[in-house]
This record gives structure tokens, sequence and C-alpha cells, in this order.
């Protein structure tokens, strides 16, 4: 019984667990699981996904980045380029930081904070 106890933990989808890497400008790239999970996108323009239970940190340094955060852990985005759209439907809290322009964050059940002041920025 404990082999299949033991069996059943491992097929469990732990992800992005521990995990800093990067993502190229047009690539879709994916935090699902458990643990912390890093993406870095200095180009722009990358689809970034938070789903499961970990945090997710994301960087968009280029701007113009789509990101979808819909698990129950953290998700945040700094995205220096502005131009980024972060949808949270999850029961996380999400967080959007350094976009000075051009940035939206919609979200439906969890926590959202946004630091971008300027009016062409949006919350909702």
């Amino acid at each position: 019984m404990a082999g299949l106890g033991l069996g059943l933990f491992m097929s469990l989808p732990v992800g992005c667990g521990s995990v800093d890497g990067g993502c190229d400008a047009g690539s879709n790239c994916i935090c699902k699981g458990f643990g912390q999970c890093s993406y870095d996108c200095p180009d722009g323009g990358c689809a970034l996904t938070c789903e499961g239970a970990g945090a997710c940190d994301f960087t968009c340094e280029g701007g113009g980045c789509d990101v979808v955060c819909s698990g129950q852990g953290q998700c945040s985005l700094a995205c220096a380029g502005g131009g980024c759209n972060m949808s949270c439907s999850g029961t996380g809290a999400c967080e959007l930081t350094e976009c000075t322009e051009g940035c939206a964050v919609a979200c439906s059940v969890g926590a959202c904070e946004s630091s971008c002041t300027d009016p062409s920025c949006s919350k909702s």
C-alpha cells in the first residue's frame, strides 16, 4: 500500500518547482504545480501562465507581455517595459509592479494590486 501511495504522490504534477528560467519573445512559458517558479522575458512579448498552487514571479523588461494567473498561489509581474496585460482568475493574489504606462490588470476572484498610476493603465 505504501508503494501505491508513493507512486500516486510521484505522479502529481510538480511543474516548475524551484525553477528560475528565461522565456524568449513570442514564447509561452508556464508555471504549474507546487514550488517557486520564475521566468524572465528580457525582450518582451512573452505569454506567461501561472497555474497550480505555487508562487510565480515574472519579469518583462521589454514590455508587451500577457500574463494569465489561474492558480491558488501568489502571482507577480514586474513590467518595466510597459504595455503588459495581467488576467487573474484564480484564488491567489496578483501583483503588477514597475509598469509606468499601458498596463491592464483584470481580477475576477483573488486579490489584485497594481502600482501603475498612469491614466493609460487600468484595473478591473
